[in-house]
């Protein structure tokens, strides 16, 4: 296919997908097959630049998927590098007849795992020595920035073609498909419910747990990274697993260096130092409810190397816990029979305790405003009780995020300037704000009691959809804002908000004025509603919007933002110092995303003070 574009369309195609996927290699073949790509959708979307192909794919989530998917590299196969996987088998083997791996299972990482291949290879190796002996036990978690990719692994259906890659020792580990699944395979249930997929940028710092995995794999994927970004990777890993665990990359992959860690066995495994043990702390959680049911789903969940789990089936249980032990978390039922958690909740913040509090929540409307209200008091998150069994890898994220405030190690200032110091502005026709774990009191704080005349303000909060409405009561409540209606004009004073499961966006008519839209597709950063969305919405509003990003897990948001602030918004982290878990503001703040940052309380200073000196919108806008 001829190339149609310029060498500044390379420039931005290369810079997008380089900001995506962090792939930093000049390999032609490669930057051949994205052009291809994206001037086929081109093509069929009938975008007519590339600009609009970019509008296309921050729109639709479904056309997002696929450009990532296309973008990224899936090379993998059965037993490939067959070696490594030789190597496991004997050396965990002998582990295994030592007694290893019973109690605790054998937890391995599959980073960048593709299409699951050598996440059920691994399996099979593993059940292996489960067979030999039954006592051992195994869980394998697996993640890859790829979500179709993702799809393909969690079914484990492949082509019949592949099977002749597995040696035949193996054979007793697959099925062959009858009837209309002839011509495909899979391997069996045992090793299947011992694997776990889910989305995960490689290239994004990540909340690894501490001396938590015996094996991380990671191959063939450091070769499309730079060296500042092979450097951490590597570092998060050494820190992830365990005192004499494995790593091992891909052969060929030379590191220039290593962790000093890590010391090299042969053909790119590496095995951490025994000798030296984590010198970070215990992370101690209570976990305070009335069924032993849910205490021990809770300790599942989150317990491992690095945290220590106490538990109180009361409240007068959990204040004897306090006073004795040094607690980083509480994990607090609602509902107990000596006393409501939220009373005791309310009862522990006066007499002057601060920990942290994740309240453990059915997700219904019934208690809906009574959970919401709960931030008033000190929770710093709700979580459905749901998670407790479908992902509790989402739930240890967000614990550990909540303990440590950030997904991964603290980083620099960036260019965003501290708002307390910033000039007013001249009012934009909307701000549209995003926010995640701990939003709830941030934006409590931001918009508490606003003048009549704020700028409408469009909001994206991750939140379960039956919160949704008491989430958006309250938040007009404290403000003194009405809530909008979708189907008008966005109007001053008003608040806009989805209460169902979708996307929300913005869009002007010929008459000027702006709309609300609502949308039904894909998640997108595994959000609906997404900020991403939300933001990239507004690209073709230039000043005339306010972006703001608060508190949250992840990165959605962060790149939406990016793209506002080159059309000339006027763009808004809020700090560390005052985030529950500063994740979704330092992906911003990282990417030079950020005009202004500063607390939720300096920023509603910002926009009083701008409102009380502009009064309305002007058509433009100034900087400081």
């Amino acid at each position: 296919m001829a190339n149609f574009f310029s060498a500044k369309d390379l420039r931005e195609l290369k810079d997008v997908v380089r900001t995506l996927t962090s792939y930093d290699k000049e390999d032609p073949s490669w930057i051949n097959h994205v052009i291809n790509f994206v001037q086929l959708r081109m093509r069929t979307l009938g975008a007519k630049s590339l600009a609009q192909y970019f509008s296309y794919i921050a729109e639709d989530a479904q056309e997002f998927e696929l450009f990532i998917s296309n973008v990224t590299i899936h090379k993998t196969d059965w037993f490939r590098e067959t070696n490594h996987f030789s190597y496991l088998l004997q050396e965990v083997k002998k582990r295994a007849s030592r007694g290893m791996y019973q109690k605790t299972p054998f937890r391995a990482l599959s980073a960048a795992c593709s299409t699951g291949q050598e996440v059920y290879t691994l399996g099979v190796v593993l059940e292996t020595i489960r067979r030999i002996y039954p006592k051992f036990e195994y869980e394998i978690s697996a993640f890859d920035i790829d979500t179709i990719s993702l799809k393909t692994a969690a079914r484990a259906i492949y082509p019949i073609d592949e099977i002749s890659r597995i040696p035949q020792e193996y054979s007793g580990f697959l099925l062959r498909g009858r009837g209309r699944a002839q011509g495909q395979f899979t391997v069996i249930p045992e090793i299947r419910k011992r694997c776990r997929f889910y989305k995960k940028n490689l290239a994004i710092p990540m909340r690894l747990e501490d001396d938590h995995y015996d094996l991380i794999m990671c191959r063939n994927v450091f070769i499309y990274f730079n060296e500042l970004l092979i450097a951490r990777v590597l570092t998060q890993f050494s820190k992830a697993i365990k005192p004499g665990a494995f790593f091992i990359a891909g052969t060929s992959e030379i590191f220039k260096k290593v962790p000093p860690l890590l010391h090299p066995q042969k053909q790119s495994i590496y095995l951490k130092d025994e000798r030296v043990a984590s010198k970070k702390a215990k992370i101690r959680i209570l976990i305070v409810d009335d069924s032993p049911t849910i205490i021990k789903m809770v300790t599942n969940a989150l317990s491992g190397r690095g945290i220590e789990i106490h538990t109180a089936l009361n409240t007068n249980e959990a204040d004897a816990v306090l006073r004795k032990e040094k607690i980083d978390l509480i994990s607090l039922d609602i509902h107990m029979p000596d006393k409501n958690g939220i009373d005791w909740l309310k009862e522990i913040r006066t007499r002057g305790v601060r920990i942290p509090v994740v309240l453990l929540t059915d997700a219904n409307r019934e208690v809906a405003q009574q959970v919401l209200e709960s931030v008033n008091y000190g929770a710093q998150e709700f979580i459905n009780k749901r998670l407790l069994n479908e992902e509790k890898e989402k739930l240890r994220e967000i614990v550990l995020g909540i303990v440590f405030k950030d997904v991964s190690e603290r980083v620099k200032d960036m260019q965003a300037k501290d708002i307390s110091k910033a000039l007013t502005h001249d009012l934009p026709r909307a701000i549209v704000v995003g926010a995640s774990t701990g939003g709830v009191d941030a934006l409590h704080r931001l918009f508490k009691s606003m003048p009549a005349n704020t700028p409408p303000i469009v909001v994206v909060q991750h939140i379960e959809t039956s919160f949704a409405q008491s989430f958006l009561d309250g938040l007009c409540k404290i403000s003194g804002l009405k809530q909008g209606d979708i189907t008008k004009p966005l109007k001053p004073g008003h608040i806009y908000s989805t209460v169902k499961d979708c996307h929300v966006s913005l869009y002007r008519r010929k008459s000027g004025d702006y709309f609300v839209n609502e949308s039904f597709t894909a998640p997108m950063n595994s959000h609906r509603p997404s900020v991403d969305v939300l933001f990239r919405s507004c690209l073709n509003f230039g000043s005339s919007v306010w972006s703001i990003l608060l508190t949250g897990m992840g990165r959605d948001g962060a790149q939406g933002m990016a793209e506002l602030k080159k059309k000339g918004s006027l763009t808004i982290t809020q700090n560390r110092s005052s985030c529950v878990i500063y994740g979704m503001p330092r992906k911003a703040d990282e990417l030079g995303a950020s005009t202004y940052s500063g607390s939720p309380e300096a920023i509603r200073k910002f926009i009083v003070n701008s409102v009380s000196k502009r009064g309305t919108y002007s058509g433009r806008s100034k900087t400081a």
